[in-house]
């Protein structure tokens, strides 16, 4: 195919992100799910069961973009049934995230991410003892069967750097032994 006014950028090392951190807090204490978490098709843990469980997640402290993610894809195990999670984070204060987009149905359909709106006035806070830029999925009503994960992948928002056009779509390809990664924007929005 041809393209016009096209601008491609070979990116030589991808990285999966992992998280640092994935705590759930079952009411009266925290589980550390870090690893199970960014193992995929790891051993099952719970994210969301009654009205007191959250799920945290971080990506660290260090100031920038690497850090801020907006959103995650989930590997539900077991599919809630019955709840609700509410997505936040931490302003100085535990404040909704604006622009959710949640495709996993309150973890209801697998295979699936929630998105959310990178905030501006995100600060780092201290959760179990680590610090960094937190989110968490606080289930507001109750599951009456819990939901499980075997993977937690953070999403980055990945911009033009020197232009700072956010992506509108990415594709994968293989051109033989060579992965390519193609990115769609638009500077007419």
């Amino acid at each position: 195919p041809t393209f016009s006014n096209s601008r491609f950028v070979e990116m030589t090392t991808i990285v999966d992100p992992t998280w640092t951190r994935v705590w759930y807090f079952d009411g009266a204490a925290y589980i550390d799910n870090t690893t199970e978490a960014n193992s995929e098709g790891g051993t099952a843990f719970t994210i969301a069961a009654g009205n007191t469980t959250i799920l945290y997640l971080t990506n660290g402290a260090t100031a920038g973009t690497d850090n801020k993610v907006g959103g995650a894809w989930f590997d539900l195990a077991t599919l809630g049934v019955g709840g609700t999670v509410v997505w936040e984070y931490w302003n100085g204060a535990w404040v909704a995230l604006a622009g959710v987009t949640d495709d996993t149905g309150n973890y209801t359909i697998d295979q699936e991410d929630i998105r959310w709106t990178v905030p501006a006035d995100w600060a780092t806070t201290t959760v179990n003892g680590v610090s960094g830029y937190w989110i968490r999925g606080r289930v507001s009503v109750a599951f009456t069967t819990p939901a499980t994960a075997t993977f937690i992948g953070p999403m980055d928002e990945l911009t033009l750097s020197d232009a700072g056009v956010p992506a509108l779509a990415f594709a994968r390809l293989q051109d033989g032994s060579t992965a390519t990664i193609a990115r769609a924007y638009s500077t007419n929005l």
